[in-house]
């Protein structure tokens, strides 16, 4: 018999139920994980106990406090040595008429019925320490073989929730599995489904899937599938594009998929890494010779990246960081003067120096052999030499402000924008200058040629 490491915490949960003759078991992706030797990070447990009966043991038993967080499904959380605990009643779904969400729930004493309605033969087993694994469905054989497979038909399963088509994707890449057969067909004939889950549970599976060890896989299986569709299509431009430069050898998605690969697993510099190309096919310039230019293209991969970031609604702070990254990802590194290094730490953001050297290194790796990270290395130590100098790198860092030449009679207007820009490019020049007595003399001098 398999034995799952379950926290003592939760068996006292489950033996708290069944001291009371109900059955209790832990269920879905916990005990995949715990098998795999994956961290489990939720333990998720279902009872034969109504909701009712599942607040009243608990509120009656010093150190447990009920939150009833779901009671019309059948879920209650109990909260015990500080942590969250959700207890769901076995339960049968009715029909799912928008495709997201299950139209009515009714409760069963059959732990079997319930693991009927669950998405992946993985996510599809209980256990509990006297009963050991519950099984139905082949799951152990499934995370043996290394496969993503629905519960039943699959048909009825993407039917029954389409979010279920891009979990299958995630899975697999997260787990690096294969989807089975017949599972992935059915994600083909029915991606039209899409179209009823919103854009912040999509982003939420494509967070996780650019996240895996290897997210490359996730992207093809996407783009293959054609959900891609409902994330960025303009990934599809890049599959099979020749880049027709001598620098490349591999096509530009496999060029991107390289890169995505050897970057590390945070996300701006994946999302980055995805996007940072995708403007190559709308820059496209042949020379004499047919050698191919992408003149530009960093600054309309920034904006494409900008436009379907904000289609997926990520957060203002994650889209300027990777439009960021993408725009300065074509600089000419050796050409940089010390204060052109103190321009380029200004646009990118202190925060994003060490996203912007693995991505430029992973792109490097995309590239034709041999490889040469010299002047990589190079730049990198004169931008930590610049750092470590502690001299001013952004405006806030100014001896004064807007407020001090409002004092001085500036108006709220262009005039004082212009001037503190002017301040601040003097002082990238000659930091000495850094000090308020001299910066509003400068300030003083630019008002007088403003007013006359």
């Amino acid at each position: 018999m398999i034995q799952i490491k379950v926290p003592k915490d939760v068996l006292d949960i489950i033996d708290t139920l069944t001291e009371r003759n109900h059955e209790a078991y832990v269920v879905g992706g916990c005990i995949r994980d715990s098998i795999m030797g994956h961290r489990v990070n939720d333990w998720d447990i279902s009872t034969s106990a109504e909701p009712e009966e599942v607040m009243s043991i608990f509120e009656s038993i010093q150190g447990f406090r009920v939150i009833p967080t779901g009671l019309k499904h059948g879920t209650v959380t109990v909260l015990y040595n500080g942590i969250h605990y959700e207890i769901t009643t076995h339960r049968i779904e009715g029909e799912y008429s928008d495709r997201r969400r299950p139209d009515s729930v009714s409760f069963t004493q059959d732990v079997q019925d319930d693991l009927s309605r669950r998405d992946f033969t993985i996510n599809a087993m209980a256990y509990s320490h006297e009963k050991g694994i519950v099984d139905p469905f082949g799951g152990l054989e499934d995370i043996e073989k290394g496969i993503v497979r629905c519960v039943g038909n699959p048909d009825r399963r993407f039917d029954e929730d389409a979010l279920r088509m891009f979990r299958a994707v995630r899975f697999a890449t997260q787990l690096e599995f294969e989807i089975e057969e017949n599972t992935y067909a059915s994600i083909f004939r029915n991606r039209r489904h899409a179209c009823h889950v919103s854009v912040e549970r999509i982003r939420q599976e494509f967070d996780k899937l650019l996240l895996s060890r290897v997210p490359s896989k996730g992207i093809r299986l996407l783009v293959d599938t054609e959900l891609m569709d409902y994330i960025a299509p303009e990934v599809y431009d890049m599959v099979g594009f020749d880049q027709r430069h001598p620098y490349h050898d591999k096509e530009l998605f496999e060029h991107t998929m390289v890169v995505l690969d050897n970057t590390p697993q945070t996300l701006n510099v994946r999302l980055a890494a995805l996007f940072h190309d995708i403007g190559k096919p709308r820059c496209l310039e042949l020379d004499e010779r047919g050698i191919a230019h992408y003149y530009g293209h960093d600054d309309v991969g920034a904006e494409l990246a900008k436009s379907i970031l904000r289609r997926l609604r990520y957060d203002k702070r994650t889209i300027e960081a990777v439009e960021n990254l993408i725009k300065e990802h074509m600089d000419q590194l050796e050409g940089f003067t010390k204060k052109g290094i103190k321009r380029f730490i200004n646009r990118l953001g202190r925060q994003n120096l060490e996203d912007y050297f693995s991505l430029i290194y992973a792109d490097v790796l995309g590239c034709k052999e041999p490889f040469d990270f010299s002047y990589l290395e190079d730049f990198k130590a004169r931008v930590h030499s610049a750092l470590m100098g502690k001299e001013p790198m952004t405006i806030s860092d100014l001896a004064v402000n807007g407020h001090d030449l409002i004092e001085m009679g500036f108006p709220q207007s262009k005039i004082m924008s212009e001037t503190i820009h002017y301040l601040f490019d003097t002082v990238l020049e000659h930091p000495e200058f850094n000090e308020k007595d001299k910066l509003l003399d400068l300030a003083r001098k630019k008002l007088e040629e403003y007013k006359s």
